[in-house]
């Protein structure tokens, strides 16, 4: 999807003229890639009937070109159908109750998201009531470990509810309770019962329901469904990083009226932030994210103990190359930097490929 409407936006900045030929080209095109993504052919068709409808207006805002509207008006309208106010974090104490279905990366989500309220200097712990799934305790006490964030749970337990008031009692110090249920292949009578038992011993002042983009469309379903039954705050939608469907589960989820308040982007813990759609459709057609940059850069830093003003004494040395490679690792692949300058799609992915490997050598060296 990403490379395709980058491809798209080319064609409008390359050509020589914009004629209703090439307007024609273009929504076709749209169509074609947001459909391959997984987004509801009724939504499709409304998008590129209003960006036919409104490139025909005759009137064009001053000083802006024909391509600099057209570009901005893809923009707007991608940015439309993946709906509503970007989500605003509460950094205040309180507890959240996770839920979802088998396989939509849950449990590694509530270490995500505990580590999200640690590093904004929030007392942050977890507790998993999943009594279902084999192991679900030693994956989150794991991953707590990780993160240096405690985890609550008993790995024998049968009760949820039982666990649940057993830890809240010994919880009561910490800021933020992230709370993770257990999961089941759909949304079934026995799955309700059992969250909704956890959610009258909580009283959660924030529920979100996870999902993984591969569910696509689907995601409307399961946002409506749980919305209906226990009253949603959002969603969070997984692996958006790996999945050609992502557009469509984002979509699907603005659909459903229920908002998208963080995206996973990675399998890393700190790959995972506040989904806001402008950057979002930014990302899509390739405009650079100096922002996201700029976090990347910092957090590399204060993890590598990598002192920028070093570079500028003149006295570079083999250790300050290391802690070079160091920060460059922990802002992710170069794929992932590469995409925050909007340039991904302009270098082969295998020389990109070629060049990670050789700075892990250099690391050995």
């Amino acid at each position: 999807m990403l490379d395709k409407l980058q491809n798209v936006m080319n064609k409008i900045t390359k050509s020589r003229v914009i004629d209703e030929e090439l307007i024609k080209e273009i929504t076709k095109d749209i169509q074609r890639i947001l459909i391959q993504a997984d987004v509801s052919v009724k939504l499709v068709k409304e998008l590129s009937d209003d960006i036919k409808r409104k490139i025909k207006e005759k009137e064009f805002p001053k000083g802006v070109s024909k391509k600099e509207y057209i570009t901005k008006l893809i923009y707007n309208e991608l940015k439309e159908i993946l709906g509503g106010e970007e989500y605003k974090p509460r950094l205040e104490s309180h507890d959240i109750l996770l839920v979802g279905l088998y396989g939509s990366g849950k449990t590694t989500t509530v270490a995500k998201l505990a580590s999200f309220y640690s590093k904004r200097g929030m007392k942050t712990c977890a507790i998993t009531t999943d009594t279902d799934r084999p192991a679900a305790y030693e994956q989150l006490q794991q991953l707590g470990e990780k993160i240096n964030i405690d985890v609550y749970g008993e790995p024998d337990a049968q009760n949820a509810s039982k666990v649940l008031e057993k830890y809240l009692k010994k919880t009561e110090g910490y800021d933020i309770r992230i709370i993770d249920s257990a999961g089941r292949d759909n949304v079934n009578k026995e799955l309700l019962k059992e969250i909704k038992g956890i959610e009258k011993i909580l009283s959660p002042k924030e529920t979100f329901l996870v999902v993984s983009a591969d569910t696509g469309q689907t995601a409307r379903r399961l946002a409506k469904d749980f919305d209906r039954e226990i009253g949603l705050t959002g969603v969070i939608v997984t692996k958006t990083d790996t999945s050609a469907k992502s557009g469509g589960a984002l979509t699907a989820c603005s659909e459903a009226e229920v908002p998208v308040a963080f995206i996973g982007t990675g399998e890393k813990m700190n790959e995972f932030k506040v989904f806001k759609a402008e950057d979002f459709v930014a990302n899509l057609l390739g405009k650079p994210d100096l922002g996201e940059l700029l976090k990347r850069v910092q957090r590399a830093t204060q993890e590598t103990d990598l002192d920028p003003q070093e570079l500028m004494k003149g006295d570079y040395n083999f250790q300050t190359f290391y802690k070079q490679l160091e920060a460059v690792n922990k802002m992710g692949s170069l794929s992932k930097i590469f995409k925050t300058l909007g340039i991904q799609n302009k270098i082969p992915k295998e020389e990109l490929s070629a060049t990670e490997e050789k700075m892990e050598k250099y690391k050995y060296m």
